[in-house]
């Protein structure tokens, strides 16, 4: 038996706040929202693990090591079509910085050795994918590179037809913040919420 984990962070309240709201109104436009139950979050990475145990063991550790650190929101991003939802997304895009950078690469190589291959073979079959993602399914377990993450919060996803007027109910939003926890996500009715929080140092 294997387990879907995402690490990750939290956005800053207020921006919860606004991604909740939108996806409260995106409900009376569009019937589809592939992230709508989902609890806000900045993903770190995201996989099937042999326990959450385990995740939870090398995710502390990482937070004792870690001081915490600024980030800054930068506003709203739409990535177009999403080949991991086969919809298109939308989202608030966080600032690259080296300390986010340096965290996320670590989550990523120590959990990268410990994940299973079900995620990867969910997608593996598929024939609209390209050569570099089924590259990158292969070293990462995920559609997209781990390398050149773009660190985002996740509005939803939703049909092509209906992005234009999602994105209209989504107000422009810039933060800076402290970020101050690592978060470990399980899911919950199929929808990835808090399991534990990991303080950094």
């Amino acid at each position: 038996m294997t387990i879907p984990v995402l690490v990750g962070l939290a956005p800053p309240p207020a921006l919860t706040d606004i991604i909740n709201s939108v996806r409260n109104a995106a409900d009376k436009i569009t019937p589809i929202n592939y992230y709508r139950q989902a609890e806000p979050h900045i993903t770190l990475f995201v996989n099937t693990f042999p326990s959450v145990e385990r995740v939870e063991d090398i995710v502390s550790d990482i937070a004792k090591r870690t001081p915490a650190f600024d980030a800054c929101v930068a506003g709203l991003h739409s990535f177009g079509y999403d080949a991991a939802t086969r919809l298109h997304t939308l989202v608030y895009r966080l600032e690259d910085s080296p300390e986010l950078r340096k965290m996320q690469q670590e989550v990523v190589k120590q959990l990268n050795a410990i994940r299973t291959p079900e995620q990867a073979l969910k997608h593996m079959h598929r024939q609209d994918i390209t050569d570099e993602q089924r590259k990158n399914l292969e070293a990462y377990g995920l559609l997209y590179s781990a390398e050149t993450w773009t660190f985002h919060a996740t509005i939803g996803s939703f049909p092509e037809e209906y992005i234009d007027e999602v994105s209209k109910l989504a107000v422009e939003f810039s933060q800076s913040w402290k970020v101050t926890d690592i978060c470990v996500y399980t899911k919950e009715n199929n929808a990835f919420r808090v399991n534990k929080k990991h303080g950094l140092k």
